[in-house]
């Protein structure tokens, strides 16, 4: 006959158990919950000479899509296992007469905050000839006394440089609605949600 007393300890043994089988599944869920909040809230700096009527949107632009409200900047994440992806556009206003009177170009920038440079960035765009150009990015450890250092701290930069090792401009031509869009590929052990998009804009000649 089974005592009282083991009754007692095998159902104490079952209720730990499933305690503990509780306290995993909800420790997984909240790991899980706060990596794709980090991602979605990820915050973005912008940085322009001038802002005049020059946005950055997530997503795409086609004609489709033409009317807005265009989704804000960090709507344009998609996670995957071990990689993210960011499609954002760049775009001198908008469609409905309120856009750029000048030209203007701009280049685009990505810091990490990751302590090591394993990552894997590119950026892909479409050219004017309807072939699409994948950038491989060229990371560059930021150190102390650095312009950018000062705004960010510790971390790496990643820049999208030409041959002649200067950073790979862009044009917004004006007089006329005008856009691009982008795709930032993001790859490695490191969280994308230190990443921040620097974009930074002139404008060269008025018209």
């Amino acid at each position: 006959m089974v005592s009282m007393s083991s009754k007692v300890n095998s159902l104490m043994l079952r209720i730990l158990m499933l305690l503990l089988i509780a306290c995993i599944v909800l420790a997984v869920g909240i790991t899980y919950g706060r990596y794709q909040t980090s991602i979605a809230a990820v915050s973005f700096n912008v940085t322009s000479v001038s802002t005049d009527k020059f946005g950055i949107y997530g997503g795409s632009l086609s004609q489709d899509n033409f009317q807005g409200p265009w989704p804000t900047l960090d709507e344009g994440w998609t996670m995957n296992d071990d990689s993210a992806e960011l499609k954002f556009f760049v775009a001198n206003g908008n469609p409905e007469g309120d856009y750029s009177k000048r030209d203007r170009t701009y280049s685009i920038k990505v810091f990490s905050g990751a302590v090591n440079d394993s990552l894997e960035v590119t950026l892909s765009y479409v050219d004017e000839n309807g072939n699409t150009v994948e950038l491989p990015a060229n990371p560059e450890r930021l150190e102390s006394g650095n312009t950018m250092y000062e705004s960010f701290g510790d971390g790496w930069v990643y820049s999208f440089i030409d041959m002649g090792e200067s950073d790979i401009e862009f044009l917004l031509e004006g007089e006329k609605f005008n856009y691009r869009n982008f795709t930032l590929n993001v790859s490695g052990e490191s969280d994308p949600s230190l990443f921040h998009l620097i974009v930074t804009s002139g404008i060269v000649a008025n018209k």
